[in-house]
């Protein structure tokens, strides 16, 4: 694994969520109907979310093989704090997201969790 491949594919897909268009609302729907439908996020969480986060997790792991991500990280920690940020974006931010402006959020995002790109050019990476 490239040591930039596993930082740009978690920022890519957090990119893609936050610009769709349906899913702040789809999110806010599904965080009010947890207590009187559990089954509807049980079923969202089955088809959509977890099969995400196990690719993440499985890059993750090769990317620690790799010795892009410093052993003692903890995937589960790092998914956790990912998710909840970009959840909390999706349903307190109003309007249509800009692509440009949700990127440098995710890379500002991405630097507070110590997963960085030192110098994009060079292809370095630094994975705190």
């Amino acid at each position: 694994m490239k040591p930039t491949e596993f930082i740009l594919t978690v920022q890519e897909a957090l990119v893609t969520s936050l610009t769709n268009p349906t899913l702040p609302r789809l999110v806010a729907q599904l965080i009010g109907a947890m207590r009187s439908h559990p089954e509807l996020l049980a079923n969202y969480c089955r088809n959509h979310v977890e099969p995400a986060w196990r690719a993440f997790f499985a890059a993750f792991a090769k990317a620690r093989e790799a010795g892009v991500v410093r052993g003692s990280r903890d995937p589960e920690i790092l998914r956790d704090i990912l998710s909840g940020a970009v959840i909390h974006r999706l349903i307190s931010r109003k309007g249509r997201r800009k692509e440009a402006e949700e990127r440098e959020w995710v890379m500002r995002l991405m630097r507070e969790v110590g997963l960085t790109t030192n110098n994009r050019a060079s292809g370095a990476a630094k994975v705190g």
